[in-house]
């Protein structure tokens, strides 16, 4: 910390390593909030043992502390600080952003934001409109402070709003946007936390879809022009450049936003690179595997480099690096369900501009993630994704799959090994007798049920067996 922090060197040259930690850890708790912890990896010259009995950093010279200990310590509490639930209004609007792509990190929110204003500051506001709106209707309405925190109601907000950017509103910088976008983002909130009911399946983008689409059966946006054919025999594409290619592809990510510029793609990349690099990594290749589909069954190539081929293969492939554990077969779920989603996406494109005027949205996203939930735990090596004592699992799950999972079925005892408790073997709390049991919690997942014979006292039960 010594090079990018002045005062705290001088701190660190007029007192020893145990006014150094209390300067660092007090610092922290005032910038960050973050509890306090010790500072490690301190190495010095000359080591002493100090008052804790540990070797100390100190002694009559001015301690000479190496900075790699101390930006490693301020490096992770910045992550945790970034990852870390929040109760400000705008700390959970910068984590809405970042979940449209499983990102619970607020810092990728603020990278998607800032490639939203790159592309059209109009649409950045409607964004952040919506997902404001979202989120304040989840406190106000008493959603689940934890649902809230982690911006999982605000992100379908920030969707509402790029769609009725992009799609309703021909006028930039009118009210009645405005007001839509706020209204459609409030109902998005109610409508995310319904599909947590219905199902333990996670809710992914189902909640735009129905107001974006709804909104859409009504504005028509494509009433006025026929769309281009999504397939085309006579798509020529030896004319496009490595380069178009490589543009196209981050295209496919800033398409999940709606927005059209290959920047915004890359700021998309690089937000998600921040949270979790393999992560970046698969939204990438899910862009890169539909703008392949495209090629392969000779699609237009106007809409192919436009992105519109790899935004729903995008969201797709992170969501099952997302819930499943990693391992070669979950690479190769990766692919195909990527793959499905682009066949899938141009099929329900065609069709809803043929019929009802209007785009497909992420519905092929929602239906191929919706069916590759459904594999889990029934074909080999497709596992779900859980790590014990960290929020990421949390932070990308509907709100039903918090919750405790169902008892198993009890299991009673033989008749002949019940037996009244005697006077002094009697526990202090009184415990049913018979062939039943009682359910007992014993962890946030993990219910286990506990018969009365097993609450005797040992000598009750020796009794009993003889």
């Amino acid at each position: 910390l010594a090079p990018c922090c002045p005062p705290i060197a001088a701190m660190c040259s007029r007192s020893p390593v145990s006014a150094c930690s209390s300067a660092v850890d007090s610092l922290a708790n005032t910038v960050l909030e973050m509890p306090a912890s010790p500072v490690d990896n301190i190495s010095c010259d000359r080591k002493l043992p100090c008052k804790q009995g540990k070797a100390c950093a100190h002694d009559e010279h001015p301690c000479s502390a190496t900075s790699q200990g101390y930006s490693a310590t301020c490096w992770t509490r910045l992550r945790d600080m970034d990852e870390a639930p929040t109760n400000l209004v705008l700390g959970q609007v910068f984590l809405g952003f970042g979940q449209v792509v499983f990102c619970g990190s607020k810092l990728t929110g603020l990278c998607h934001f800032g490639g939203l204003f790159l592309s059209d500051p109009w649409l950045a506001v409607l964004a952040l409109v919506g997902c404001m709106s979202a989120t304040c209707t989840g406190n106000v309405a008493g959603f689940e402070p934890g649902f809230v925190q982690k911006g999982m109601a605000g992100y379908n907000g920030v969707l509402v709003g790029c769609a009725f950017a992009v799609f309703i509103s021909p006028d930039p910088w009118a009210w009645r946007p405005l007001v839509a976008t706020a209204v459609g983002g409030c109902f998005s909130a109610f409508v995310m936390v319904a599909c947590g009911a219905w199902s333990a399946c996670p809710a992914w983008t189902f909640p735009f879809n129905i107001v974006a689409l709804s909104a859409f059966l009504y504005a028509q946006p494509f009433g006025g022009a026929s769309p281009p054919p999504v397939l085309e025999a006579s798509a020529d594409w030896s004319r496009v450049m490595p380069l178009e290619l490589v543009g196209a592809v981050f295209r496919g990510l800033a398409q999940i936003f709606v927005a059209h510029h290959w920047a915004t793609g890359l700021l998309v990349a690089i937000g998600c690179f921040w949270h979790s690099p393999r992560l970046a990594c698969i939204l990438v290749l899910g862009s890169a595997l539909g703008l392949l589909s495209a090629f392969a069954v000779q699609a237009d190539v106007e809409q192919a480099m436009a992105g519109l081929w790899g935004f729903n293969p995008a969201l797709t492939a992170a969501a099952a690096c997302t819930f499943f554990e990693h391992s070669y077969r979950t690479f190769t779920l990766v692919v195909w369900s990527a793959s499905a989603a682009a066949l899938l996406a141009a099929g329900l494109s065609q069709s809803f501009s043929t019929a009802f005027k209007m785009p497909a949205g992420t519905l092929p996203f929602c239906l191929v993630a919706t069916v590759a939930w459904g594999l889990l735990d029934k074909v080999k090596g497709y596992k779900k994704k859980l790590v014990p004592g960290s929020s990421k699992e949390l932070l990308v799950s509907s709100p039903k799959s918090t919750a405790i999972e169902p008892a198993a079925p009890i299991v009673t005892q033989p008749k002949e090994l019940m037996t009244t408790i005697t006077a002094d073997a009697r526990p202090s709390s009184p415990l049913p007798v018979g062939p039943t049991a009682v359910a007992v919690d014993v962890g946030p997942l993990s219910p286990t049920l506990l018969s009365p014979s097993s609450a005797v006292s040992r000598r009750t039960r020796s009794m009993s067996t003889k």
